[in-house]
This record gives C-alpha cells, sequence and structure tokens, in this order.
C-alpha cells in the first residue's frame, strides 16, 4: 500500500467543510499479493482542504468534489510502487516540459560548459606549478605533490561538468519532442477547424434548400385561402362579444411592433422563434442527463429516471435514482451553462422523496428541500446534515429560474 497525501489548496481556490476526493480503479484488476482491486470508490473528507489514505499502486480515477474547484471532472492518474506521494504526483506524470523547463535546461547546459572551461583553466595552472617544482630543487617534491592535487581536482571538475553537460542536452531533447507533439496537436486542430467550416457550408446550403422548399408550398397553397380583407359581424362569431367585454380600447394598446416583423422558427439547439431578432420562444424538449450524475448514483432499477428541459428561462426536472455511496449531498457531479440556477434564487414547485429500503415509490418519504441556490454548478444539493440514504433511492422533481443564455450545445441524450 503507498500513502497519498492531499493538500487541495495546492490546486483549489478555497477550501469548504463538504470538500473531499474520491478514488477508484477503472477497472477490475489484479492486487500484488494476490486478490482483487475492485472499482468501488473510496471517498476522503478533507479537514481545511487536507487528508490522506493508503492506495494499491496501479491505474487509478481522481474525481474532486470540492466547491473550490471549477473543473470535477474524473481524472486518471498512476499510483507509484513506493511513497508517500502527493495527489498531484498520483495525475501529474504525464505532464510535458514547460518552456519554462526548457529555459531551465539550457541554463544549466551553459553552466555546465563554463564549468569545464574553468576546469581547463585549473589544468592548465596545475601544469605550471609542475614546471616551477621541477626548477626548483629544494622544493620540488612539495611543488610536484600540490600539482598532482591541483590535476586531480580538475580531473574531477571536468568529468563533473561533463556530466551535468550530459544530463542538460537530454532534458533538451525531451523539450524539442514535447515541442514536436504540440505541433502535430496544432496541425489536427487546424484540420478539424476546417471540418467545422465545411460543415457549417452544408448547413447553410440545407438551410436555404428548407427555406425555398417552405416558400413553394406557400405559393402552392395560397391561392385557395380567403381574400385577406373581408367582413364579419362580431355576432357572427360565437363569443367574440363576450370576450371583447370589458377589454381595452384599441388606442390603449401599444403599437410600437413593426406590422412586418416576421416570425422565424429554429430547430438547431432545441425549438426556438423569433420575431425579427429576439427570441421569444424556446424549449428543449427532455433531455437523459444520466450521464451527469455523481459518481454513486445510478438510474433506479425501478422506473428510474434522469432528465431535464429547459422552457424559455425556466428548468424543470425529473430524479430517480438509487444511491450506492454513503455522505452524498448532491445529484450531478457539475451542470453546463445554459442550465444553471439563479444564484441564491428560490427553487419552485420541488418535491423531494426518499427511501432507506430502495423499494419503489410507494415507500418514499417526504424530506427537506434546500431554501435557496448557494452552487450554481449542482443546484440539486441536500446540505452537509442530510445526506442520501445509502443504500435506497431518491425521487427529486421540480424547477427553477435560470438567467443564463441559451445554450449553443443541448445537455445529454434526448428522451
Amino acid at each position: 500500500m503507498v500513502l497519498v497525501k492531499i493538500d487541495i489548496k495546492n490546486i483549489a481556490s478555497e477550501t469548504h467543510p463538504d470538500d473531499k476526493v474520491v478514488f477508484r480503479s477503472p477497472v477490475v484488476r489484479e492486487a500484488a499479493g494476490g486478490g482483487l482491486v475492485s472499482t468501488a470508490d473510496e471517498v476522503v473528507g478533507l479537514v481545511d482542504g487536507v487528508g490522506e489514505l493508503e492506495l494499491v499502486p496501479g491505474p487509478v480515477i481522481v474525481t474532486f468534489q470540492c466547491r473550490g474547484m471549477a473543473d470535477t471532472r474524473p481524472k486518471r492518474g498512476t499510483v507509484p510502487n513506493s511513497g508517500p506521494v502527493t495527489v498531484a504526483d498520483v495525475i501529474g506524470q504525464n505532464f510535458t516540459f514547460t518552456p519554462e523547463v526548457v529555459g531551465a535546461a539550457q541554463t544549466a547546459r551553459n553552466q555546465a560548459v563554463q564549468a569545464a572551461a574553468d576546469a581547463e583553466a585549473a589544468e592548465v595552472a596545475a601544469e605550471g606549478h609542475a614546471e616551477a617544482a621541477d626548477n626548483s630543487a629544494n622544493a620540488a617534491s612539495g611543488y610536484a605533490q600540490e600539482a598532482k592535487g591541483y590535476r586531480d581536482t580538475a580531473s574531477t571538475h571536468a568529468q563533473t561538468a561533463t556530466d551535468k553537460a550530459g544530463v542538460a542536452t537530454n532534458k533538451a531533447s525531451e523539450a524539442n519532442t514535447s515541442a514536436n507533439t504540440a505541433s502535430n496537436h496544432a496541425a489536427a486542430a487546424d484540420t478539424a477547424r476546417q471540418g467545422a467550416v465545411a460543415a457549417q457550408g452544408l448547413a447553410e446550403t440545407a438551410r436555404d434548400e428548407a427555406e425555398t422548399k417552405v416558400q413553394t408550398a406557400l405559393d402552392a397553397a395560397l391561392p385557395t385561402k380567403a381574400d385577406k380583407v373581408h367582413e364579419h359581424t362580431t355576432a357572427q362569431v360565437t363569443g367574440l362579444d363576450t370576450a371583447l367585454a370589458g377589454k381595452a380600447a384599441q388606442t390603449t394598446l401599444d403599437t410600437r411592433l413593426p406590422e412586418n416583423l416576421s416570425l422565424r422558427v429554429d430547430t438547431t439547439v432545441g425549438t426556438r422563434i423569433f420575431a425579427g431578432g429576439t427570441m421569444i420562444y424556446g424549449d428543449t424538449g427532455w433531455r437523459d442527463v444520466s450521464g451527469y450524475l455523481i459518481p454513486g448514483l445510478v438510474v433506479s432499477v425501478n422506473n428510474g429516471r434522469a432528465r431535464m428541459q429547459r422552457v424559455g428561462n425556466r428548468i424543470e426536472f425529473d430524479i430517480k435514482v438509487d444511491v450506492n455511496i454513503s455522505g452524498l449531498i448532491a445529484i450531478f457531479d457539475a451542470i453546463p451553462s445554459g442550465y444553471r440556477p439563479i444564484p441564491r434564487f428560490p427553487m419552485d414547485n420541488g418535491i423531494f422523496t426518499h427511501s432507506n429500503v430502495g423499494g419503489g415509490a410507494s415507500q418514499l418519504k417526504a424530506g427537506a428541500l434546500p431554501g435557496v441556490f448557494y452552487n450554481t454548478s449542482q443546484p440539486l444539493r441536500t446540505g452537509a446534515t442530510t445526506p442520501f440514504p445509502n443504500p435506497g433511492t431518491v425521487a427529486w422533481t421540480g424547477s427553477y429560474a435560470t438567467d443564463d443564455q441559451w445554450p449553443s450545445t443541448l445537455i445529454g441524450l434526448p428522451t
């Protein structure tokens, strides 16, 4: 077992009493010394951002459930064969050298070259001392011994300088390899960008063709319709006199809306209706968001679901999941922009129920709801004092307001 130490202040902007780090093996594998390592989660609660645990060496997936961290996606890493190590060591073994490291390597190489030159000068001085010893008969033995010492020291310095130069050269070679890899990635990104431009052109062509078909259909249908201007008395329209009674006079209506304002329907991101350039209606439809469930929650085996939809500026959700880990207080890892609530905004129409036996809806009991939202990326939370039951089932339905822009990409999958 290897001790892994956690200090979240090294990589997060703040700490919180609810902060924790979750470790799990990505696959079932054989453990050193026999037995198997399962994929079950190991949750470490942090105190002032600090914690530690012992793990079996090998591959691991690390998830930060910390309030001060924006990126809470799972991260792969490797636990080494010996420790102790930090969690940064575990997930940071594949980092490439940065330009600063390359600069440091170049500096080390220059220093090594200078050290070699100094060593060579020292050796020349030693030889001079040896010649002086030969010319001085009375001190010949002493000078010769001193010259030998100088020569040995110079040789040691020269070897050390050679070794440092070799290390610096290796680091420079590694940095060059990293630079080549980055260049290849940039080329791939440019290829992807060109593909996106081509796809946009195809989409625009398809839109133009659709508009042409719609216009053709209108041109064919309109000649059979009644004239735009024809007359009926209000008495001839059933219920019209009753509906108009008590309404405002026509002169009080807002006449600033242009008569030629056109309506446009867009279905690229859900269904949206525009009046001119202003969106007046939007609906994403129900979307399966089970892929955003926090580790330890799965869609319930008994009529389970995890779905969301946005209609205008309202987010509606319908959740029923089974709980496999103790201490959980949130439904989702992180909700993307376009579906997040207004900070400190109360939830509407919320119904939260849970069961500690996981049997089904008939065994669910009413529970507490948070009054307002404090964490917009994790809107469905109960608080540290009311964790979900384990084992158990949680059902939660309701809606909340959002002031996010309309999403550029729909969340999850259609359902």
